[in-house]
């Protein structure tokens, strides 16, 4: 249709000639005549194949939604009726902007690593799926100064304005339990829900480093132990519908799979902060993870 390929849609369009000159497709291009694989492909938007290549030969279309493309997987049961107590949970680390460098992506066309165009399409697949609860990471910020770096601002006001969401963030606080200074682009995570569906309770910050140097009793173990500037970040929702309170709890763990020990104690760090947090907020706390 043609909602999958306007703003906001999720199919796309591409021209053949281009499809063609992908690497993979290039030698299968260069053996067969042009006309030969094009009258391969449907040619009818009602087709079951997901695609097809328009009227002129131009542009081929992939349609909207595309699940066995994009590996979504349909419901047990899709026609029966959601239970009152249902609600939807959406993770994305997004890749902030100043990670997305050449050097981390030698092989990266360019075009994909721009923040303004990975912005829409992040907000584009939010918009597509309108979860009850967001969680994110890697979200850059400024700490509030208004620039253009600050990408949680622009985040945060789509979802406000244009979904019904309300957010929470917290961004890399370093051993020393300070962070960056405002100006400064740093990461973090954001937890969001949609109001119509949840009621906030509170929220807590879970700053990784500083409690880790707190639990070691040598200076090289604290060293060691409070490299990292993670954090993670609980949020207390109560569903208006059943009146259940739900902890909801994102974190970004270090990178450096080489050392999963780190990976184990900050992981272990934040998810007894969630078990805390959810004994303040009754003995039927459900918690729920999204990292």
């Amino acid at each position: 249709p043609p909602a999958a390929i306007e703003r906001g849609g999720v199919g796309c369009r591409v021209a053949f000639d281009a499809l063609l000159a992908h690497p993979l497709l290039a030698p299968l291009a260069a053996e067969h005549q042009k006309s030969k694989l094009s009258a391969l492909l449907p040619r009818d938007d009602k087709n079951d194949k997901g695609f097809y290549l328009e009227s002129d030969g131009s542009h081929v279309v992939r349609l909207r939604p595309t699940p066995e493309v994009r590996q979504l997987r349909a419901a047990v049961d899709a026609d029966a009726p959601a239970a009152s107590g249902d609600f939807s949970v959406f993770q994305f680390n997004i890749l902030a902007d100043m990670l997305a460098t050449l050097e981390q992506f030698p092989t990266v066309d360019t075009t994909h690593l721009d923040w303004s165009r990975r912005r829409d399409l992040v907000l584009q697949e939010v918009g597509y799926h309108l979860p009850d609860i967001i969680t994110l990471q890697e979200v850059q910020s400024t700490g509030g100064d208004g620039s253009a770096n600050d990408h949680l601002a622009e985040i945060e006001g789509v979802l406000r304005t244009a979904h019904g969401y309300s957010t929470r963030y917290v961004r890399k606080v370093r051993w020393h339990g300070h962070g960056w200074p405002p100006g400064v682009a740093q990461i973090g995570n954001v937890i969001s829900w949609r109001d119509e569906a949840f009621e906030f309770i509170a929220h807590k910050e879970v700053h990784i480093a500083p409690q880790l140097c707190a639990l070691c009793d040598d200076e090289p173990s604290k060293m060691h132990f409070g490299r990292g500037a993670q954090v993670g970040l609980l949020v207390a929702l109560r569903h208006r519908k059943l009146g259940r309170v739900v902890v909801v709890v994102t974190t970004h763990l270090t990178s450096n799979f080489m050392e999963p020990v780190c990976q184990i104690a900050q992981a272990e760090v934040v998810m007894l902060a969630a078990a805390e947090f959810a004994k303040e907020h009754g003995p039927n706390a459900a918690v729920v993870l999204g990292a």
